[in-house]
């Protein structure tokens, strides 16, 4: 299974997700928006994990890579 979250909507607090699986996140925490991506838009976390992404129960099992 490949989960994906683009983060390039600018603005808001949902983060759409990236097929048709309907996995949009929504921000907690006012994470920022911020223009520097590497690919177009990003957001910026306060590295303390105050401010994440909630996406629910994806009910993923066994090995997990992720990807930032």
């Amino acid at each position: 299974m490949v989960e994906g979250w683009l983060f390039d909507e600018d603005r808001g607090n949902i983060a759409k997700y990236s097929s048709e699986n309907s996995n949009d996140g929504k921000l907690e925490n006012s994470p920022k928006w911020n223009c520097n991506g590497k690919f177009g838009q990003a957001l910026e976390f306060d590295g303390n994990q105050k401010n994440y992404i909630e996406v629910g129960n994806l009910e993923i099992s066994g090995s997990v890579t992720l990807i930032l």
